[in-house]
């Protein structure tokens, strides 16, 4: 018997972004149920947002100031804006492409444009049960456009009339609703926002040196009034205005604004020097990107922004399948949700944050600190398959093998008395953990023995 694995890059701790506790787990391990109202006192989380002694040339694989975002490993992204009103079609024909992007595609001037968001009125937003969805579906953090490439900000902005308060009806921040919910609930938040901007008139040509001004003044009042935030998310930076140079006086300048902010590669010209983390696209990456944090940023469906007619949703084992080959190259899943023009996340997205997400993610992960607690520290995780020699059956890593049987998660550098102990505990003994011993020990290096999940309790069979 051989067995093979892709080596997880992250600790367990970093893996409790899809921790979804289970009822019963025993006496020996005290987890908080997610959701559940906290003590006053603040978050860890937020403690590592308040470094103020974070260097601007500090590494971001090993900086405190980043801890928090190397443990989440799972976050909520949000499109959410004006587009949501047309959601895909305009003057009575569908528009093709993305949702946010249909000022772009129908060519819609923006006098046109701006009827739409004297339209957005979301009244039936909530932004304790967008941050309940996400935690309770194991997510750590919260990306949400402060504004995209339409020019619409969704906060109450002092720099334009351009707002959420001042051109809607919506006479509500929900930024800062959705910060107040985010600390209650121990959930990170995060900015996206976009350089590019369709509505702003500085923002092409000689006048853009105004328009970055405009563009810095408003990530200030981001950060002074929704903070401490966890990232700066930018986006839109291939214009050809913007060079690396720009993206790293914006990078300073919000660094210098909050000393542990961390801030994605597309503050520059998404180079491996720009910003503190590469942000794959719809797309996962082979292998660990060496030398980088990362993130893998992906729709539920086929299009980022709301459309009423995308329903091409992926079903809840391929982001089950896509979360663990993430995590398994040290990566971070950051998934979208598009919300309608009324404020409600769509029923399919619901469903799976919900309901299909949290219970399949229950049986695939271990809860935050419970195995430390148990079992103490983990060096790393893997996901195994047992395989015999010979013939033609792909594995994710890219042997081929005629007979292949999904082992599914494994813990390494568990002790198997105490790792049975703890299996037993908190999934039930229904749920079985069993040590096995590796022939492939240069690939484990000081560990020696395993635990191996039964891949059959994920919904990964088939």
């Amino acid at each position: 018997m051989l067995t093979r694995f892709a080596p997880f890059r992250g600790t367990l701790v970093g893996l409790t972004a899809v921790g979804i506790l289970l009822a019963g787990c025993g006496g020996a391990t005290e987890v908080q149920r997610p959701g559940t109202p906290g003590s006053a006192t603040p978050k860890p989380v937020e403690a590592k947002l308040l470094l103020r002694d974070a260097p601007l040339d500090d590494d971001p694989l090993t900086s405190p100031r980043t801890e928090w975002f190397r443990q989440g490993k799972f976050g909520m992204f949000i499109h959410w804006g004006v587009y949501a009103v047309p959601a895909g079609v305009y003057q009575g024909k569908e528009v093709g492409g993305l949702g946010e992007w249909i000022m772009d595609k129908a060519k819609i001037p923006v006098p046109e444009y701006e009827k739409f968001a004297r339209q957005f009125n979301p009244t039936r937003f909530d932004a304790r049960e967008w941050v309940r969805l996400a935690k309770e579906a194991g997510m750590t953090y919260m990306v949400i456009t402060s504004k995209h490439h339409d020019g619409f900000c969704l906060w109450d902005s002092k720099h334009t009339a351009y707002d959420i308060i001042d051109t809607t009806p919506f006479a509500r921040d929900p930024l800062k609703e959705l910060a107040h919910a985010c600390r209650e609930a121990g959930i990170t938040l995060c900015f996206y926002h976009s350089i590019m901007d369709w509505h702003h008139p500085d923002a092409g040509g000689e006048a853009f040196p105004r328009y970055r001004e405009h563009l810095k003044a408003q990530v200030k009042e981001l950060i002074a009034g929704y903070g401490p935030l966890g990232i700066l998310w930018f986006d839109g930076e291939w214009i050809k205005e913007w060079d690396e140079a720009q993206g790293a006086d914006l990078y300073r300048f919000c660094r210098t604004l909050q000393p542990s902010l961390m801030v994605n590669n597309r503050v520059g010209k998404r180079k491996s020097t720009d910003g503190d983390y590469e942000t794959p696209e719809q797309d996962i990456p082979a292998g660990a990107i060496k030398g980088r944090l990362w993130e893998t940023c992906m729709t539920m469906n086929d299009t980022w922004g709301f459309k009423t007619n995308d329903q091409n949703w992926k079903s809840t084992t391929d982001l089950l399948r896509k979360l663990i080959d993430i995590a398994s190259k040290g990566g971070n899943f950051l998934l979208n949700v598009g919300p309608t023009a009324e404020g409600l996340i769509p029923e399919p997205s619901r469903l799976a944050y919900h309901e299909r997400l949290p219970e399949a993610i229950t049986d695939v992960w271990l809860l935050y600190g419970a195995f430390f607690r148990v079992v103490g520290v983990c060096e790393g995780m893997f996901h195994a398959v047992r395989v015999r020699e010979g013939g033609a059956h792909g594995t994710p890593w890219g042997d081929r093998y005629d007979d292949v049987e999904d082992l599914g998660v494994v813990v390494a550098g568990a002790k198997a008395a105490e790792a049975d102990a703890f299996a037993a505990a908190l999934f039930g003994l229904d749920i079985s953990a069993r040590a096995v011993m590796t022939t492939a020990e240069e690939r484990l290096g000081p560990w020696d023995k395993m635990v191996v999940l039964e891949a059959g309790r994920y919904g990964l069979e088939g």
